[in-house]
């Protein structure tokens, strides 16, 4: 991969790029350029956009557009780059005018710069809709404190939807607040906070926000009315059109559905609900982290998987470990085994990873598991916790956030 190296004053910034933004990490700066592609679209629509504001920091690549077309978004807001604004972020907020239906967009800002693109689906219908733009002098942030109120040292993980993962250490004040700060990921993230020194026994209980989901005031307002399909122009009433963002703001998920069967015990429906795709291999062999506290009580998950699954070899090295399955995939110097939390995988894997209390199940695949590229590996997936599976009393150290929305969305 291809790479520019810049300094930054105060702090540098390591960015990945895989087609569109994925994990960003404090200390160097790298920049891969997003590789644009062309998606069909099933529906012809024909759509005219009628732009209004003072300060036009927004364009649209054209002004209709045919089936398979693209919306690409210009921003440009060149005040921040004459006074050196390097982050920022974007929201849009689009909503259907005559139904309410909404979508909530937001993009990093560099440099003054931003181009999202939104390929059009053919599930929308036609109509009038409100594309609301605000920007917002702030980047992603993560501010959180340690209930116990001492200056303590703190693991913690990330695990992105886009298979990245991160583990670094971070230092409370005397008063236990902390922030994380200078990160990048599409979609979402779960973050995992542990003491540097395990004790699950007295698990540290921390509370975070988010500075990007909460209500602001905007240095930058624009909207613009885009017609979809065979729909009346856009009137004077029209116009004056205002969506509620306020209203939207942090609505960015939907809970989670549960279907319970009578008979099944917790794992079996924990397994049925939460595993997908090649995870749903019935080969694996399965450890109950939910109505066995075997698990919960070991010293770490690879203490606990240690003699239990055969073939498999775990050896410490460097704080991390070496996962070997003795077999035809097995090979010298290096591991053979993949692991993922909740279907993620990780890179680093030690025991600041993951709490064993916070595990509900825990699947064994032997070689060959189709679980990575290739599919010679084995694999270990560990499942946590979560929806009516989560105990009553919650942990209070792992977090789902909501980053920023893909470079390339398909609209729908």
């Amino acid at each position: 991969m291809s790479s520019d190296i810049a300094p930054l004053a105060g702090m540098a910034i390591k960015c990945y790029f895989n087609n569109i933004c994925e994990l960003f990490y404090i200390n160097w700066l790298h920049i891969k350029s997003a590789m644009k592609t062309i998606l069909t679209v099933c529906l012809m629509f024909s759509i005219s956009i009628i732009s209004y504001s003072q300060e036009p920091f927004i364009q649209f690549n054209k002004s209709s557009y045919q089936q398979g077309d693209t919306i690409t978004i210009n921003c440009q807001l060149e005040k921040y780059r004459q006074t050196n604004v390097r982050f920022a972020t974007l929201y849009l907020f689009i909503e259907k005018i005559n139904t309410k239906q909404s979508w909530i967009y937001r993009y990093p800002i560099m440099n003054g710069n931003c181009e999202p693109t939104l390929v059009i689906d053919s599930s929308l219908h036609d109509g009038k809709y409100a594309f609301a733009f605000q920007v917002r002098k702030s980047f992603f942030s993560l501010q959180g404190m340690a209930e116990n109120g001492d200056e303590i040292d703190l693991n913690y993980s990330m695990l992105t939807r886009n298979k990245n993962s991160l583990v670094d250490k971070i230092k409370t004040d005397a008063n236990g607040n902390f922030s994380v700060k200078g990160i990048l990921f599409e979609d979402s993230c779960l973050f995992a906070f542990y003491p540097a020194i395990p004790n699950y026994q007295n698990q540290v209980k921390i509370n975070i926000i988010t500075p990007l989901d909460s209500a602001f005031v905007s240095e930058y307002n624009y909207t613009q009315i885009i017609t979809l399909g065979k729909t009346d122009t856009v009137t004077e009433a029209d116009k004056t059109y205002k969506v509620d963002v306020t209203g939207l703001m942090g609505k960015t998920s939907l809970p989670d559905v549960i279907v319970e069967g009578k008979k099944k015990k917790k794992i079996e429906l924990f397994n049925e609900q939460f595993s997908s795709g090649l995870f749903k291999n019935g080969e694996a062999r399965v450890f109950d982290g939910l109505e066995s506290n075997t698990i919960a009580q070991s010293v770490s998950i690879f203490n606990f998987l240690q003699g239990r699954v055969a073939g498999l070899q775990i050896m410490p090295r460097n704080g991390s470990y070496i996962l070997q399955w003795r077999g035809p995939s097995n090979f010298r110097g290096g591991s053979n085994v993949d692991v993922f939390i909740d279907e993620i995988r990780i890179d680093l894997i030690s025991d600041n990873m993951i709490n064993p209390a916070d595990v509900a199940m825990i699947k064994a695949y032997p070689p060959p598991a189709f679980l990575s590229p290739g599919g010679q590996r084995a694999a270990i997936a560990i499942y946590t916790k979560r929806g009516e599976f989560q105990p009553d009393t919650p942990n209070g150290n792992r977090f789902k956030v909501f980053g920023y929305s893909p470079i390339e969305t398909l609209w729908k």
